[in-house]
């Protein structure tokens, strides 16, 4: 093996490549540019037909309607012409390479076959003055339906699509969407029957802490429908399931029988509350409604009546007041204890 590596010259071989990649570099990358060009002006002078993705634009629809679905952006053509013409076509925008569709003349519905159409209109195949190229046909789609509708606008609600799940000793609450409503812009046959729209699902798993997130409105599938704004915040506040009691909460009587004094025992009561913990910590006593409503309950020789209990905060629970009866007594009017 030794001998092998000392019988080849490896000063040649740098010498040769050195002469190929280094030497008259510059005349060599010349040679190469000049037959580049020669080679793209052969090419570019050459004819061709080719099939393009020609930007579409529907043109002249009536004042006051809309198209029902959406057409499509583009349409195949087979187009004739040199390489040059289809090397400036590249360079052109929409505006000036397109093929237009005059809808003056429908009134609601029309089953266009685009070959024909184009082949008796070609004034509407908008090509770039400096490109010469021509059209052949139509090559996808062959057709295109077009339906009218009346153009209208209506506002709907929004209605948050939301999985979310919890840890154990977690609660949720009822999520809110801002803006509430969007504004729906389209054929009126179409939004006759919306009351409402959902916005793209929003899932998330094991959540601890509040939800601020901004999401998709659905769209409308092969309905030209347009919604202002498009997308919405979607809150949902998450809390901790924390727990309260309460202490020194009055006991009202509603509704005593007549003719009698109730007395009751004891005036006040303690309340156990369980809740999202942001809820339950600021709850003051006057939040709370503890009621004994005599109205058709009273009842002779009754002494313990169970009252009627209620919190005037959302996702509040009173898991049980203490004592859970009261103790109550009818008195007369004018007897004396």
């Amino acid at each position: 093996m030794d001998n092998i590596f000392r019988q080849i010259d490896f000063e040649a071989i740098g010498d040769f490549f050195y002469k190929i990649f280094v030497e008259d570099f510059l005349t060599k990358l010349f040679v190469l540019l000049l037959t580049l060009i020669v080679w793209s002006f052969i090419i570019l002078k050459n004819n061709y037909t080719t099939t393009l993705s020609v930007p579409l634009k529907i043109t002249n629809i009536d004042q006051g309607k809309v198209l029902k679905s959406t057409p499509p952006s583009s349409v195949k053509a087979k187009f004739k012409g040199n390489g040059m013409d289809f090397f400036l076509l590249l360079l052109q925008s929409e505006s000036t390479f397109r093929m237009n569709l005059n809808l003056s003349t429908i009134e609601w519905f029309y089953n266009f076959d685009l070959n024909k159409y184009f082949r008796t209109y070609p004034e509407n195949i908008s090509v770039p003055r400096n490109s010469d190229v021509k059209f052949l046909n139509i090559v996808k789609p062959d057709s295109l339906k077009i339906e009218l509708g009346r153009l209208s606008q209506k506002k709907v609600a929004v209605k948050p699509n939301l999985d979310v799940t919890l840890p154990s000793g977690y609660v949720k609450y009822e999520p809110e969407v801002n803006p509430d409503s969007v504004l729906l812009k389209g054929p009126k046959s179409y939004l006759d029957d919306l009351h409402q729209i959902g916005t793209d699902t929003l899932k998330k798993d094991r959540v601890m802490s509040t939800v601020l997130e901004t999401v998709d409105v659905q769209q409308f599938k092969n309905k030209n429908i347009k919604i202002r704004p498009s997308r919405v915040k979607i809150y949902q506040e998450i809390d901790q399931i924390g727990e309260k009691i309460v202490s020194g909460v009055p006991v009202k009587v509603k509704n005593s029988p007549q003719n009698k004094k109730v007395k009751i025992y004891p005036p006040k009561v303690s309340v156990f509350l369980t809740g999202g913990f942001e809820k339950i910590k600021n709850i003051k006593t006057s939040d709370i409604n503890i009621i004994l409503n005599f109205k058709g309950q009273s009842t002779p020789n009754k002494k313990y009546y169970k009252p009627q209990t209620s919190i005037a905060k959302e996702k509040v629970d009173i898991r049980e007041i203490r004592p859970p009866e009261i103790e109550v007594r009818f008195i007369e009017k004018g007897d004396e204890e």
